[in-house]
């Protein structure tokens, strides 16, 4: 993000309320892709004496704060009536919040893939107990890009685009060897990052089409900004108007 920030990159991966803080703060980028979505690789988890997210109520809950564990923990408790006020947070790493769980110092953690997978093998009573994909899109990648670079350098971003749905395309058609080539490139094996895989939508060319000057925009997008408000990570309004920019994609096409 401060490289973006600086100028040293010209585009970035990064997640949609991170996006939304960048331009908050009056760094000048565009949402032009709809990367990914989470669905079931960021969760929250619970052992047996947790069935709801009504059941949280005074209870400790270990989770990574300013991350989007803390924005889908503060959504669920929202989405129930509740507030962070209603738990007992206890802040640490996502690596740490399920071990946290199954050695029995918390009762409810939130994290992500692969430590999700990890905590329910070692123990059969933790359960998810509320996912992102109650919300789709509520955490999110987008690939964002400088003003300054959509208006010198337009046929890059236009070949960037168009790059991202042919890897998508060769990853949908051999989806074994596509997870065996970024496992390698990340340095894990593809059993450790097959539930963080199988827990994340890829958005095609196609589907970004509708999705940018559709439900992301008019839906996903406020959810997310209420959201990250919400966790203390965006202090300033936001609108579609100011960070999307589905040119490229409606070009692409």
């Amino acid at each position: 993000n401060a490289a973006l920030a600086s100028g040293q990159l010209d585009a970035a991966n990064i997640a949609t309320h991170t996006a939304m803080g960048m331009v908050a703060a009056g760094l000048p980028v565009k949402i032009v892709l709809l990367l990914d979505v989470s669905m079931t690789a960021d969760a929250m988890i619970a052992g047996k004496d947790v069935n709801s997210v009504a059941d949280l109520k005074g209870k400790q809950v270990a989770f990574e704060e300013g991350t989007t564990s803390d924005i889908l923990l503060k959504y669920a408790l929202a989405k129930n009536g509740m507030s962070i006020a209603d738990v007992q947070p206890v802040p640490m790493p996502a690596a740490d919040a399920g071990s946290a769980l199954i050695a029995g110092r918390v009762p409810v953690a939130v994290t992500y893939e692969p430590y999700l997978t990890t905590a329910r093998a070692q123990n059969k009573d933790v359960k998810l107990l509320f996912t992102a994909g109650e919300d789709p899109g509520l955490i999110s990648d987008v690939l964002v890009v400088r003003d300054e670079v959509i208006k010198s350098r337009p046929g890059q971003v236009l070949a960037m685009i168009k790059a991202w749905d042919a890897a998508l395309k060769d990853y949908n058609a051999d989806t074994p060897g596509g997870r065996a080539i970024i496992s390698k490139a990340v340095g894990s094996s593809v059993e450790d990052l097959n539930t963080a895989f199988d827990g994340v939508r890829y958005y095609s060319l196609a589907e970004n089409k509708g999705a940018l000057t559709g439900d992301f925009s008019t839906k996903t997008f406020a959810d997310v900004e209420a959201a990250a408000k919400n966790a203390g990570l965006l202090q300033a309004d936001v609108t579609p108007e100011q960070m999307i920019d589905p040119a490229f994609v409606k070009a692409a096409q």
